[in-house]
């Protein structure tokens, strides 16, 4: 039987069943409220509501300070003159770390009615957007982000994109840095797992010029501007825009969210809108300028279709990444930055070697990136991230590739592909990749199998194969490809309840049935 869904209890209706339990039983205070907590707590949800009993001391205060808070929601949403000490009350708030006002704040919609807010004062006062972009930060993006805020903040973005990208037009002249990288970086959390917001921004115009003209206009602003920390803070936050933008992430299904899953993803198409824009050759030279990951995440993000694969070799972008990998892999003094640069360059390694012609160019010859790899590898074994890309990488080298598979083998990659395995037997996706290597080292290169056997491949595939369901069709098709007998079980309960396990039949395998073709 399906259960009632909670109904909202609203504190009027909580102090009134409170007071009669009061008066009617004739318990004290201490009683009757916990009498009223446990009638009201199967009906619906108490967070949101001042649990102390109505006329004390303590509950007096408790709703007075509730009707600051609704007084405060109040005049968000329709008092133009008292938006700015409203919108400075919320900072208070959310500074001093008052769970409980806060509660009442999202309870009541208050973050549909600061985003609302937004509408009044996108084309006024500067000083008092920037209080309204730290509210809306620390909500979405601060040290503990609410989910149901991130949700309601997205939902209410489309009525004010358009004023969002008025005030960032008119802060592309660099000299309010700051404003422009907070309205960036709520821009990039409007789109994240959100395809519908993805969408609205690709289509959005403000006098006379489209979104990616002014997104343009903002990163030629990062390659003119005298001001390195300007350039290098917007540049940096616009990537990680520009990214999400082209990154399908949007997995959330419709009943689970009050954000519909699309059916369909805008991402190749936002990547070949901005491809047209130019994108790539101003990335080649933002890089150029700025040591900066996420640069490369973008790029990566771009390499997803053979035209502008090639258009980044054209420009240069190939050459350009493979001496950053070098230079960083090699430095001597570890830091997070390095980390972060070499997962990102390993990333868009493995997108670019989609493309025969590349992959063979960056794992076999003078262009080789094969050594530095390999040496990352070795260097930050628990870089989970990096791991995952390296065998990305080193699955797409050896894929098709018989030539690129021997190379490999004979560098010891196969080596490292196994330690990843072992490194990081809970990270199913790294172990997904890393079976794809495997697989690809020997599918057309049987001869190899017996070096990717000496590193006991078959313990670690088998192990994998039994703790992650998500990842055992490559696993088993590994193990097929070396050689090794391949059986899966599949657990089942007979009819008096009792657990068996019965064989599932592989692909290829013969099928003993007794059917007869001829009817007799």
């Amino acid at each position: 039987m399906d259960k009632k869904p909670l109904i909202s209890i609203s504190q009027e209706y909580f102090d009134e069943v409170c007071l009669d339990n009061a008066g009617i039983f004739e318990l004290n205070e201490v009683d009757a409220l916990q009498e009223t907590i446990d009638q009201l707590r199967v009906q619906g949800s108490l967070d949101h509501l001042s649990l102390t009993f109505p006329t004390s001391k303590e509950g007096l205060e408790a709703r007075d300070e509730r009707s600051r808070v609704l007084t405060l929601i109040e005049d968000l949403n329709v008092s133009r003159n008292h938006l700015d000490k409203a919108l400075r009350e919320v900072k208070d708030i959310l500074d001093s770390g008052r769970t409980h006002q806060l509660d009442m704040f999202l309870h009541h919609q208050g973050v549909e009615a600061l985003v609302e807010s937004s509408l009044g004062i996108a084309a006024s006062d500067l000083e008092l957007f920037d209080v309204w972009l730290q509210n809306i930060l620390q909500l979405i993006a601060g040290p503990k982000p609410d989910k149901s805020s991130i949700q309601a903040f997205q939902l209410a973005m489309p009525e004010v994109m358009p004023y969002l990208l008025g005030v960032h037009h008119r802060l592309q002249n660099g000299n309010r840095s700051e404003t422009l990288v907070n309205l960036l970086r709520i821009m990039t959390w409007s789109t994240k797992q959100c395809e519908v917001n993805k969408k609205t921004w690709m289509q959005l115009e403000n006098e006379g010029a489209d979104f990616l003209q002014i997104l343009m206009e903002t990163m030629d602003s990062c390659l003119i501007g005298d001001n390195d920390t300007w350039s290098q803070d917007v540049g940096h936050n616009l990537c990680r825009f520009v990214t999400s933008l082209c990154t399908f992430d949007d997995f959330q299904s419709p009943n689970k969210s009050s954000i519909a899953a699309p059916t369909i993803a805008s991402t190749h198409a936002n990547v070949q809108a901005f491809a047209a824009r130019q994108i790539v050759p101003k990335l080649h030279l933002y890089l150029q300028r700025n040591n900066d990951s996420a640069g490369i995440l973008c790029l990566r993000a771009l390499a997803v279709q053979d035209g502008i694969v090639q258009s980044m070799v054209a420009v240069g972008i190939l050459e350009m990444t493979k001496a950053m990998f070098k230079k960083n892999v090699n430095l001597v003094a570890d830091s997070e930055e390095t980390l972060q640069m070499l997962t990102a360059i390993i990333g868009l390694f493995r997108n670019l070697s989609a493309n025969d012609e590349i992959k063979t160019t960056l794992c076999i010859g003078n262009q080789s990136v094969l050594g530095n790899l390999l040496q990352a590898m070795e260097k930050y074994p628990s870089a989970a991230s990096l791991q995952e890309h390296a065998c990305g990488t080193l699955a797409a080298m050896a894929l098709r590739e018989p030539k690129n598979a021997e190379y490999l083998v004979g560098h010891d990659a196969h080596t490292w592909i196994v330690r990843a395995m072992r490194n990081h037997p809970q990270r199913s996706v790294l172990q997904r990749q890393a079976a794809l290597a495997l697989r690809n080292l020997v599918s057309r290169s049987p001869e190899l199998r017996p070096n990717v056997l000496q590193t006991e491949a078959e313990v670690v595939l088998r192990t994998i194969a039994a703790k992650h369901a998500s990842c055992q069709d490559e696993v088993y098709a590994a193990l097929r490809d070396l050689g090794l007998p391949v059986s899966r079980m599949q657990v089942e309960h007979d009819a008096s309840g009792e657990v068996v396990l019965r064989p599932t039949q592989m692909f290829g395998d013969a099928v003993n049935t007794r059917f007869r073709a001829v009817f007799e």
